[in-house]
């Protein structure tokens, strides 16, 4: 777009290609997966792509302020975040390969010794691009659908509907046809996800699979998956608990684009490696899921411009979109969201900001949770304020921070306390006891890998 300059971007980028997984149909807690050599290359081809556009010299679309580090970052300028949940390292994977094609291996990685020594970074001067490990225990907003029982229950809801019952319904010869294909898995609608994903992980890999199943079966259950996954992530209340993937993100974007738009020492470009589901709930919050596809194939990437007229200097944000991974930047096509192709920080805002859930006592009261993920916390907060209940969120986030920490300085205290008694009456001679140590298992997902 020539009659404007990219001042920064959030970028929104699916795992790239792995091997198969199983994830529950109601909880969608998932199994264990690895990412595959095909998928590391998607991403490399991301990341060489999205520097062609953003870092190239000749691109109408650079991004000044980190142009001028093009070939070692200037990490103040980047920030790479990756979910680390469900399917394992996959989505951190793709991350680490993204990066190595936006910041390629380069001599200028290097330094110069006091005894006249110049030293290379390993692998041919390979750039470190730090990322964080989001891991759904510590933090809601890139995986907010799971350890959610209101998720759970809605999602039972819907495939107790009569229209998801009609689908299944009209389907029924096709799905049962299926059952030679599937590995053992159940053929019922509620399971097309892991039905659909099985097949398409060994019509990628299996040739025998490849060769024996038609084009047409595959896009049919293709079109039962993007049903089924649309029912469970999008909802017809843009506030709805079917929309959870995406509503706890929107904070995290807002605050990118804010930030880019407010302030010079700020990222300039930041990354969020997801699954496929915030993308379903996006697209529909942004009024695109008529135009997008539902689930979006490995390594698809979107990108969210804050861009400035040359005009009037007037900053709007740009949609941008591919699905699959990029082998050349101009295949980020730009859609109009909300149905408008220019729309401006503050209208974006006022759109998405009433359907965020902006912390995690707002996502423990929305989904019912009051032990996993830090609810536990939360509920102890709210019940040691007389003002507040669970229902009416009287504590910030701040607060709660506050009476955590003095809660824990109190436990700390006596704990300490009791211990040095403790080993006042221990007999001389006697072997100190270990302090007691919480032991705090984390259970396996359910599920079987392919």
């Amino acid at each position: 777009m020539s009659d404007s300059r990219v001042l920064g971007a959030v970028v929104l980028f699916r795992h790239g290609d792995r091997q198969g997984f199983y994830q529950s149909d109601s909880s969608y807690t998932a199994s264990h997966t690895t990412i595959t050599p095909l998928g590391e290359v998607q991403h490399f081809q991301n990341g060489q792509a999205l520097r062609a556009r953003y870092l190239s010299e000749d691109s109408a679309d650079r991004i000044e302020a980190l142009a001028s580090s093009a070939a070692v970052p200037d990490l103040r300028l980047l920030d790479v975040r990756a979910d680390a949940g469900g399917e394992g390292g996959v989505i951190v994977n793709s991350a680490q390969a993204l990066l190595q094609g936006f910041y390629p291996a380069t001599n200028a990685s290097n330094t110069r010794l006091a005894n006249g020594t110049t030293i290379t970074s390993p692998l041919s001067g390979y750039v470190y691009v730090p990322i964080t490990s989001v891991e759904p225990v510590d933090d809601v907003s890139l995986e907010g659908w799971t350890d959610c029982p209101a998720f759970s229950e809605r999602t039972q809801e819907v495939y107790d509907s009569a229209a998801f019952k009609q689908v299944e319904n009209d389907n029924a010869e096709f799905l049962q046809s299926l059952k030679p294909l599937v590995g053992g898995r159940s053929v019922s609608l509620a399971n097309m996800w892991n039905i659909f994903d099985y097949m398409n992980v060994n019509n990628i890999h299996n040739e025998t699979f490849h060769n024996a199943v038609s084009n047409e079966t595959m896009a049919k259950a293709r079109d039962l998956a993007n049903y089924h996954e649309s029912a469970v992530f999008t909802d017809a209340d843009p506030s709805g608990v079917g929309h959870l993937a995406g509503r706890t993100i929107i904070p995290s974007i807002l605050d990118a684009l804010n930030d880019i738009a407010n302030s010079t020492s700020s990222p300039r470009l930041v990354y969020f490696g997801l699954s496929y589901k915030p993308f379903l709930s996006l697209f529909n919050l942004t009024e695109l899921s008529s135009t997008l596809p539902g689930i979006v194939d490995y390594a698809s990437v979107v990108s969210l411009e804050l861009r400035q007229s040359t005009f009037d200097n007037t900053q709007f944000v740009q949609f941008n979109f591919h699905n699959s991974s990029l082998t050349s930047p101009s295949e980020l096509a730009a859609y109009p969201l909300f149905g408008q192709e220019r729309l401006s920080l503050s209208e974006l805002e006022d759109r998405l900001s009433p359907h965020a859930v902006k912390d995690l006592q707002s996502w423990c009261v929305e989904c019912g949770q009051t032990s996993a993920r830090g609810c536990d916390r939360v509920q102890y907060a709210l019940d040691a304020s007389p003002a507040s209940t669970l229902g009416r969120q009287d504590v910030s986030p701040l607060a709660a921070g506050f009476i955590g920490a003095a809660v824990g300085l109190v436990v700390a205290g006596a704990a300490v306390g009791l211990w040095q008694f403790v080993r006042s009456k221990l007999s001389k001679g006697r072997k100190t006891p270990e302090p007691p140590v919480l032991d705090e298992k984390l259970a396996s997902p359910p599920g079987y890998a392919a």
